[in-house]
C-alpha cells in the first residue's frame, strides 16, 4: 500500500473513532437511571408496556440419556460405513481415527436434536398457568403497581407514539434434573428492560434469576396438573415483582399476592385514550 493510501486509511478509521456512535447503529446505548429518577418519569409520560417469553422446558434425565445413547448409535453407524478396505495395520489405525472425529462431531448434533425434541414433548403436557410460569403473573402485578402509581400505560399502536417502552421477557422457565440424585429443579429468569427509543437509551435492563428452593423428583412436579409448578410460579412472581417494583419506584400492591391457579383479566378504569395492557400471546414451547 502506498503512504498516501495508508495516511488517508488512517485518517478515516480516526475519524469514525472519535465520532459518537449513532443510536441505533450500535444498539441502544446504557445510560442507567436512578429509581426515583425511572419513577418520575413514568409518572410523567406514557408508556407502552408489553410481556413475552418462554414457555415450560423439561428436560428428563431419560432424555439426555436417550438422547446420548441413539446418537451414540446413529453417529457409529454413520461412521462404519468407510472402515471397509484397510489391508494394514497402519490403514486401519488411520481409519479408525478418522471415524472417531466423525463420530465426535456428529455425536454434538445428533444428542442435541434428539434431546430439543424431547425436552419439547414433555413440556408441550403441562397445564397452562404451570407451562406459562411466572410471566402472565408478574406482568399482571406490574402494570397493576403501575397502575396504582398514575402511570399512563396505552397501546403500542398509539399516536403520538410514547418514547418509553417497558418490556417484561421470561428467558428461561425450565424444570431441569439433577445428575446425582432423582430430584428435579425449577429455574427461571426474567428480564425488564426500560428503553427511550427516540433517544436510543436503555434506562433500566435488570434481571431476576431464581432457583425453587424445593427440590422434589419429577412425578411430584407433575402430580395434580403440575400443581407444585403453579405454585412455585406464583412465589417466584411475588419474588421478582419485588425486585421490579424497587427497580421501578413503585410501592408494593396487593395484586402481586395473587393465587397461582387463577389471574385477574379484569380490565381497570382508564382515562380517555388509554388501553389495558397487552395481552399475551399463546407461549410456544421453545428450547435454547
Amino acid at each position: 500500500m502506498r503512504p498516501n493510501s495508508s495516511l488517508c486509511a488512517l485518517l478515516v478509521i480516526s475519524a469514525i473513532a472519535t465520532q459518537p456512535a449513532r443510536a441505533g447503529f450500535f444498539g441502544p446505548d446504557d445510560e442507567p437511571f436512578t429509581p426515583m429518577q425511572i419513577g418520575e418519569r413514568l409518572q410523567r409520560e406514557p408508556i407502552i408496556f408489553a410481556g413475552s417469553g418462554k414457555a415450560l422446558e423439561i428436560r428428563t434425565k431419560s432424555a439426555a440419556i436417550g438422547g446420548f445413547l441413539v446418537g451414540m448409535i446413529l453417529s457409529s453407524a454413520m461412521a462404519s460405513g468407510g472402515a471397509g478396505g484397510a489391508t494394514n495395520a497402519a490403514q486401519m489405525q488411520r481409519q479408525m481415527q478418522a471415524n472417531m472425529e466423525i463420530t465426535q462431531q456428529a455425536n454434538v448434533h445428533i444428542q442435541g436434536a434428539v434431546n430439543q425434541l424431547s425436552a419439547e414433548a414433555a413440556g408441550a403436557v403441562a397445564a397452562e398457568l404451570a407451562q406459562r410460569g411466572p410471566l402472565p403473573l408478574l406482568t399482571q402485578s406490574l402494570d397493576d403497581a403501575l397502575r396504582g402509581q398514575q402511570a399512563r400505560i396505552v397501546a403500542a399502536d398509539s399516536e403520538p407514539k410514547p418514547s418509553l417502552t417497558l418490556s417484561l421477557r421470561q428467558s428461561q422457565w425450565t424444570l431441569d434434573f439433577e445428575t446425582f440424585s432423582s430430584d428435579y429443579v425449577l429455574r427461571s429468569a426474567l428480564l425488564l428492560e426500560l428503553h427511550d427509543k427516540p433517544a436510543g437509551k436503555i434506562h433500566l435492563r435488570k434481571v431476576c434469576s431464581y432457583q425453587y428452593a424445593t427440590k422434589m423428583p419429577l412425578e411430584d412436579w407433575e402430580r395434580d396438573e403440575h400443581l407444585a409448578i403453579a405454585k412455585a410460579a406464583e412465589e417466584i412472581a411475588q419474588h421478582c415483582h419485588q425486585e421490579f417494583a424497587e427497580a421501578l419506584n413503585l410501592a408494593p400492591v396487593a395484586a402481586a399476592a395473587g393465587t397461582p391457579t387463577t389471574v385477574d383479566t379484569s380490565i381497570p378504569e382508564k382515562a380517555a385514550g388509554e388501553t389495558s395492557a397487552p395481552a399475551l400471546p399463546p407461549i410456544t414451547q421453545q428450547t435454547n
